[in-house]
């Protein structure tokens, strides 16, 4: 448990290392292993430790629907078509501004991880759940410790 201000915690503490891939996989085989993993959410497209792109499993599904989406893209490498346009944070950024910056971004992409790095290196992802969680669990603590007329510490 955190005590202390959303602003004075930061996003480093709920990252979480997750998969990755190079961006030569290819496609058929970012597709099995996201369809695989029923808790997966997506992968990072990463090389020498730098993050090129996300790959989410709703868009990459989206991409290969159709009548020839997967066929024209199973063996085609996934860096043609990852997402390379995705929120990437310091890892010493504070929660609260990693709130503000996922919450505004675009609605397509509104629920999409965000990648944690370190020194512009892969670090971890986060989930908008997993942010969520914390915020509020932060605020909850942060509630119970101020006097409701003043809203200052103590009681």
């Amino acid at each position: 448990m955190f005590g202390g201000k959303v602003s004075n915690i930061y996003i480093e503490n709920i990252c979480t290392a997750t998969e990755t891939i190079p961006p030569t996989s290819k496609v058929e085989s970012v597709f099995e292993k996201l369809v695989g993993d029923s808790s997966s959410f997506g992968l990072c497209v990463v090389e020498n430790g730098a993050v090129l792109g996300i790959v989410t499993k709703p868009r990459l599904m989206l991409q290969l629907s159709g009548r020839y989406g997967f066929s024209l893209n199973q063996k085609r490498p996934i860096a043609l078509i990852m997402d390379c346009d995705f929120l990437a944070v310091d890892y010493s950024t504070p929660i609260d501004v990693v709130s503000q910056m996922a919450m505004s971004r675009p609605p397509e992409k509104l629920y999409d991880f965000i990648v944690v790095t370190k020194d512009n290196k892969y670090l971890g992802t986060v989930t908008i759940k997993d942010l969520l969680q914390k915020t509020t669990e932060i605020e909850v603590v942060n509630a119970k410790y101020q006097n409701p007329l003043s809203g200052l510490p103590g009681t």
